[in-house]
């Protein structure tokens, strides 16, 4: 059976080392595996404890950083809602560093 999903921003595919830094637990790296103007997923987080609604710095690069909501959590993958969406720019310059710009969804 095939599932069509309607998606109010393109997602672009990407892996990015980034770190999540969390109020009264220790930072954890993770790996940005998709990334839109208004959220991103990350993966490799291993036990790192995240609750829906947590609000997180996402730091990406050296003078980027992001704040955020964890939206959902498990298995060591979660999706984050930014704070504030990204401008078009900003948007490209994190994607520029991945290669072609790959995108998927609607």
């Amino acid at each position: 059976m095939s599932v069509l999903v309607i998606r109010s921003h393109k997602r672009y595919a990407t892996r990015r080392v980034v770190t999540l830094v969390r109020k009264r637990r220790a930072n954890v790296q993770a790996l940005m595996i998709e990334l839109s103007s208004q959220g991103c997923r990350l993966s490799g987080l291993g036990r790192a404890k995240l609750d829906e609604g947590d609000l997180v710095t996402l730091l990406v690069g050296e003078d980027t950083s992001w704040s955020a909501r964890v939206r959902w959590a498990h298995d060591g993958v979660a999706g984050l809602r930014l704070e504030r969406t990204l401008y078009k720019h900003e948007l490209e310059a994190v994607l520029q560093q991945r290669g072609s710009m790959r995108s998927y969804g609607t």
